[in-house]
């Protein structure tokens, strides 16, 4: 029964020294690559000698980062999303950027509008922009319950910051069904009810040197060992 196995210590040598019993283990499918996740280029190089060393060879080894990884196997279990997300930071900074200036004249808009007094060259509009595009990728991966909320209609109770949900309701419009909120939990419920998109996921998940993982990605893995084992 696949689980989810938390192996901790001090020493990285140890923790090694236990991934590396992990991976003697043939794979469930034929020239399938062992899916290591890293948080750093640093410590893929580190821990690709270190199973050298120990297993007198380290290849055919897959080490993304947790966001790739994710994103990879949502695109595998849930096909026909488009290439290039609309919830991409970079472009959703220019789909804000374009939308805004129709929104500063409600309500809700007018510490915004305030703000954007005297913005003859539009730099502190593109700023703007480039904040509130991080602030709701942030939002997506910290506050996914709270997005899903706002798609649904439900406003902020706060009115200092109502005018973000009207914002996001604007740019999600139509494309509720692509941010990293939704296909999270479709993709969750797609490997637990859907015994093909099992075949589509590795046959095992390994996480190497990780200290903090946010809730969201967290839960994710924990989903994901009721199908495959994971360990940490």
């Amino acid at each position: 029964m696949p689980d989810f196995t938390v192996i901790s210590s001090n020493r990285l040598e140890i923790l090694a020294d236990r991934l590396a019993e992990v991976v003697r283990k043939p794979l469930a499918k034929t020239l399938e690559a062992e899916t290591i996740i890293v948080q750093s280029r640093g410590m893929e190089r580190w821990i690709s000698m270190a199973l050298a060393r120990r297993n007198k060879i380290c290849a055919n080894v897959w080490y993304p980062f947790p966001n790739i990884f994710l994103e990879t196997l949502v695109r595998n279990v849930l096909p026909g999303l488009p290439e290039i997300s609309p919830f991409n930071r970079d472009i959703l900074t220019y789909r804000i950027l374009k939308i805004l200036p129709s929104f500063l004249n409600r309500p809700h808009f007018s510490a915004l509008r305030r703000y954007l007094t005297e913005d003859n060259n539009g730099l502190k509009a593109y700023q703007l922009s480039l904040k509130l595009a991080d602030l709701y990728d942030q939002y997506l991966v910290f506050r996914p319950e709270m997005v899903l909320q706002w798609d649904a209609g439900q406003g902020e109770s706060s009115t200092d910051h109502r005018w973000q949900a009207e914002l996001w309701r604007a740019l999600a419009s139509g494309k509720e069904q692509q941010h990293r909120a939704y296909l999270n939990q479709e993709f969750q419920k797609r490997i637990e009810t859907t015994p093909t998109a099992a075949t589509r996921l590795p046959s095992r998940i390994s996480l190497f040197g990780i200290s903090y993982l946010p809730p969201f990605h967290l839960q994710s893995f924990i989903g994901l060992s009721r199908v495959v084992p994971v360990q940490l």
